[in-house]
């Protein structure tokens, strides 16, 4: 989902810590299997959503938060996003393509120091 900056809105209810570091093990393990097979459904969802979405991004910083194996990224780069930067809980899916994919950090979305 594509949230302007600025627009208040606020994330889900914060999940226990165990939950959320069984989800990013279990991403983990699936970020080459995800990259050829549900990421080419996915890079077409992030393009579309990006499009719809109607925001300046020629020349834009972005983050991509919610990286997994870079669909995001990559439609940000398409649409002439300048500086992106990649955010995702799951080491594993940060891992494809890493060489050829804007810089990316593991850390859970909901500790990020954001308002």
């Amino acid at each position: 989902m594509v949230v302007p900056a600025g627009s208040g809105r606020v994330g889900p209810a914060v999940t226990p810590p165990a939950f959320r570091a069984a989800v990013a093990d279990a991403y983990s393990v699936a970020g080459v299997p995800w990259r050829t097979g549900p990421s080419r459904i996915y890079d077409v969802l992030a393009t579309e959503q990006l499009a719809a979405a109607g925001l300046p991004l020629a020349g834009a910083a972005a983050l991509d938060l919610g990286a997994g194996t870079g669909a995001g990224t990559r439609a940000l780069r398409a649409a002439g996003a300048r500086v992106i930067a990649g955010v995702d809980v799951a080491v594993g899916m940060l891992r494809v393509d890493r060489r050829r994919r804007p810089p990316a950090v593991v850390a859970d979305a909901l500790a990020l120091p954001f308002r």
